[in-house]
């Protein structure tokens, strides 16, 4: 490192360590101040898209599908809802109005409360609601509340209604998908119908004619409508859907946490962060200091050596003291050295 560097730290050594201990101070602030969470977790078993045959189809295994429904429906505030009524959620919300005394909820405590959906979409959110793919057809998902009890409710709370808005949304999809069917194939009845009546008006007509062109297409997109609908209905029903067979089950069972979760990690975290970010403003701090206070030690010393004109002179007199002073301070240690040496 550059000797000026080290100078001028030297000469501003408690300015320059300031914003580190800031920096440490906000984050165990933010850390000791924020709640506590306690994680309970479950794991699933899904087998609803067929097995095997994934692999033939290039469709994604069951548990992916299943982790991308449940990430969907956590996006809506219908199932958020829900979940939280179901549980004791919403009741605890509401006896608890305050989210920890750390920085976080000072800023919201000064824009204003949030209302109680907003509370519950927080508390549901993708921090708080993971889950994972272990495998094929294993699902685990996590959930961290504020008390072991109200973690371990709502994670259950969640499964049900997942179950639940699983089954309706697959048993909406399968009707959409027979509504499809029957309406591409009144379309391909009225296509057929309308090709067979203008060839019977027309009988020395040839596909060159343009009407007839346009039939036989209108004709073929109604197949290929026809074709996607029946393919998506085939799908959604191989999918067990009104089966008797249990397509997903609870493999894990949740438990009551016996104690915070990552609370020492995000501690050495948030002390790393902390640190980081004070170091990274001292040592701006010092770059622009050094640069600034080199700048105008190199003024002064021109004005000295009389190398300017009396105009330059003048103008060279309203560097700010501060700079002037730092320029001085500068020159001054870099004698001392001179003579040491």
């Amino acid at each position: 490192m550059n000797s000026r560097y080290l100078d001028t730290f030297r000469q501003h050594r408690l300015l320059f360590l300031l914003p580190l201990l800031i920096g440490v101070s906000l984050a165990i602030w933010s850390n000791v101040g924020a709640p506590k969470l306690y994680r309970s977790g479950t794991s699933l078993w899904s087998d609803t898209a067929g097995g095997s045959s994934n692999d033939l189809t290039g469709a994604p295994p069951p548990a992916v599908q299943e982790q991308t429904m449940l990430d969907e429906l956590l996006k809506t505030q219908y199932f958020r809802t829900n979940v939280a009524r179901r549980g004791p959620l919403q009741a605890y919300l509401k006896q608890h109005t305050s989210e920890g005394w750390g920085p976080g909820a000072l800023l919201s405590k000064l824009s204003g409360a949030p209302t109680l959906d907003e509370r519950i979409g927080t508390a549901l959110s993708a921090k708080r609601v993971t889950s994972i793919a272990l495998g094929p057809h294993v699902l685990k998902i996590s959930y961290d509340g504020p008390t072991p009890t109200v973690s371990y409710e709502t994670l259950r709370a969640l499964v049900k209604e997942f179950e639940k808005q699983r089954g309706a949304l697959r048993a909406d999809a399968l009707t959409a998908y027979k509504d499809a069917v029957a309406a591409a194939s009144k379309a391909l009845t009225d296509a057929r119908s309308d090709v067979a009546t203008y060839i019977r008006e027309h009988p020395s007509t040839s596909q060159s004619d343009p009407q007839m062109a346009a039939l036989i297409h209108a004709e073929r997109n109604a197949l290929d409508q026809l074709s996607g609908a029946t393919e998506g209905l085939r799908q959604t029903a191989t999918a067990g859907l009104g089966s008797s067979q249990v397509s997903l089950r609870v493999v894990d069972q949740p438990e009551v946490p016996t104690g915070p979760y990552g609370r020492h990690k995000r501690f050495a975290l948030a002390i790393f962060a902390g640190l980081f970010v004070g170091a990274l403003i001292s040592f701006l701090g010092i770059f622009a200091l050094t640069k600034t206070g080199r700048t105008a030690y190199a003024d002064v010393e021109v004005v000295r050596r009389g190398d300017i004109s009396p105009h330059e002179q003048t103008r060279q007199q309203d560097v700010p003291p501060a700079v002037a002073n730092a320029a001085a301070g500068q020159q001054a240690h870099v004698r001392r050295r001179k003579r040491s040496s």
